[in-house]
């Protein structure tokens, strides 16, 4: 087993390490994903699973977006109901990558299974 994991090519460390970075990025999201703060499922598409986690205190929020398919998924996500810094700059977690919100709609470009954890704080 230790050696699977030390062999970076190898399944058993490529999924560690993932593991290790989606802590670490949950880590990164403040209090986002206090499992005592309420969570609400956002309906996109289909193809698409989205939560979007709110901090106990209110002030640090995670909106997941998850395409559950093999396909590739554009997606428009409706920021009017989420906290007024949505309309910010938001970084993905996950990849450090900014998305922008436009005319109150924030525009996504999903890769099969790919995952955006976009972080708002309002502190």
């Amino acid at each position: 087993m230790e050696r699977e994991l030390d062999d970076p090519a190898g399944l058993r460390n490529r999924v560690f390490r993932g593991t290790l970075d989606l802590l670490a990025a949950r880590a990164a999201a403040g209090k986002a994903f206090d499992p005592y703060g309420d969570q609400e499922v956002v309906s996109v598409d289909p193809a698409v699973f989205a939560v979007l986690r709110h901090a106990q205190d209110g002030l640090d929020h995670a909106l997941c977006i998850h395409n559950v398919t093999g396909r590739a998924q554009e997606v428009q996500v409706a920021v009017d109901g989420l906290p007024p810094a949505a309309h910010e700059p938001l970084k993905d977690l996950l990849t450090g990558e900014d998305y922008q919100a436009a005319g109150g709609m924030l525009s996504l470009q999903l890769a099969p299974f790919q995952m955006v954890w976009l972080f708002v704080s309002e502190r």
